[in-house]
């Protein structure tokens, strides 16, 4: 059984943002918990909290949405209850919606079992979605409607399809509702309605603005295959919160001591000496199955980020099941980073980060239509042409990424630029890169994709893809976070 509820926004626009304070879409499936709660709450029942109760068990929908832009800011002056000032100021971000088409409806689909308990709650939640009267802000007026079918509905070829992964993969993360969640805002709506209170010791009203800890889930969401990872911060060996920014110049140096500690006894015992040979290391030379990816992350976000290498992902294959991402998040954590030299000293220290840190989120872990190099990608092949066709370098140069997109196993048609600058201030020209020394003179070059749909992250090309080149950062609309 599919409770399928479709939310129609009135206005083309929404002004909902997520906890990071960011622009959200498409509307995460808490806010339509929200929104159905308040419709619901002008006739509550006992078999309304039921069915809610009912709600919040289901595993997270899928989502059928339309693209959305962010519109340009909208500086506005709104009245302010808490201070002397009588207006503050505030920027509306809206995303907008195709306005030709006017088709400004979203779909979400749970999945639940076909029992009798599990349809009558059912129902109730399409009466229930009858009563919605906005989402996101109050401005963002919407209606919505549900059924209830057999079977997972085709999307709008128009619609990009969202689906939930565990937090250990790429996405966009977005809150859904879990068990406690109708207990927490019922327990927040309380709260601010009591939240002018006279003082009878001072005669003065006091104003308590805690409504209390709503309660939800975080979970990933994109519209393609994620892979699995775990993200490391390096830090100073002898101070665990100080990073330490190393030179994206000296990549190689960096990946080859993170190969040295995948190559110790303790990653052995844990993994098996054939898994980490094979799958970690790449051996042997003629091995072609799929690899575990080290992938340094350069500061990039505005024009005066310096380009150093802060952060590492370790990234399965796409079809990776996690586990050795989470066997090597254990065992690397405080571990140091020692160059192979006699008598050397260590020069880092691996800090694991949580799945959720906004910056990898943000830039190298999401999920987004353009898609940009931060450290060039080494073509499979020479960009001279072979033939006396006429067919420039240039031109040879774009084939043979679309040959690493298929290398990489992915099928996504998008648009190929190339360049030998990078698309992000701060980055090193492509030339200032050293490959692996067997690599010798290979063909290297900045790229930009342009996916039809969004694509998940984490994304590397090329053939160092693997060891530590042909990293990108996803290029987003304008008004997000920009930490360095």
């Amino acid at each position: 059984m599919i409770l399928h509820l479709t939310i129609r926004l009135l206005d083309g626009r929404f002004h909902g943002r997520s906890d990071g304070g960011e622009p959200e879409w498409p509307p995460s499936p808490y806010r339509v918990f929200q929104a159905l709660l308040a419709g619901a709450k002008s006739h509550w029942a006992q078999e309304r909290l039921m069915a809610f109760q009912w709600l919040e068990q289901l595993p997270p929908p899928v989502i059928h949405a339309h693209e959305a832009r962010i519109g340009d800011p909208l500086l506005v002056y709104v009245p302010n209850n808490d201070e002397n000032h009588p207006r503050t100021p505030k920027v509306y971000h809206p995303h907008i919606l195709d306005g030709e088409s006017k088709d400004w409806r979203v779909d979400y689909c749970w999945s639940a079992d076909d029992s009798g308990d599990a349809r009558r709650h059912a129902e109730i939640i399409v009466q229930c979605a009858r009563h919605i009267r906005c989402l996101g802000w109050g401005i963002d007026m919407a209606i919505g409607t549900g059924r209830i079918i057999d079977s997972m509905p085709n999307p709008d070829p128009k619609f990009i399809v969202h689906v939930s992964a565990d937090g250990g993969r790429g996405g966009n993360p977005m809150r859904i509702p879990c068990v406690g969640s109708l207990q927490s805002l019922e327990e927040s709506h309380a709260a601010s309605l009591n939240r002018i209170q006279f003082d009878t010791k001072t005669g003065k009203s006091v104003i308590h603005d805690d409504p209390g800890k709503k309660r939800f889930d975080i979970r990933m969401y994109g519209s393609s295959p994620a892979r699995p990872f775990c993200a490391f911060q390096l830090c100073r060996p002898d101070d665990d919160e100080e990073t330490y920014p190393f030179n994206p110049r000296r990549i190689k140096a960096l990946v080859g001591m993170i190969r040295g500690l995948m190559n110790s006894k303790r990653v052995h015992d844990a993994i098996g000496k054939d898994r980490v040979d094979q799958l970690l290391l790449g051996h042997p030379k003629e091995y072609a199955g799929p690899r575990l990816s080290i992938l340094p992350l350069l500061s990039i976000g505005h024009q005066h980020a310096g380009g150093q290498v802060r952060r590492v992902i370790l990234a399965e294959p796409f079809d990776g099941n996690g586990e050795i991402c989470h066997i090597l998040a254990e065992l690397f954590h405080n571990q140091l980073l020692i160059p192979d030299e006699p008598d050397a000293a260590p020069v880092a220290r691996l800090i694991r980060l949580r799945h959720d840190d906004c910056y990898i989120r943000r830039w190298y872990a999401c999920s987004a239509k353009q898609w940009a190099s931060v450290s060039p990608v080494l073509l499979p092949g020479f960009d001279r042409p072979r033939s006396k066709n006429g067919e420039k370098a240039l031109e040879r140069a774009e084939k043979l990424v679309c040959k690493a997109l298929h290398q990489a196993d992915i099928p996504l048609p998008c648009k190929v630029e190339i360049s030998p600058i990078s698309w992000w201030p701060g980055v090193p020209q492509a030339r200032d890169f050293v490959p692996r020394d067997k690599l010798g003179p290979a063909p290297r070059y900045h790229v930009k994709l342009t996916f039809d749909q969004p694509f998940t992250g984490p994304l590397s090309l090329g053939r160092q893809r693997h060891t530590g080149l042909g990293v990108f950062a996803a290029i987003k609309d304008a008004g997000a976070n920009t930490e360095t």
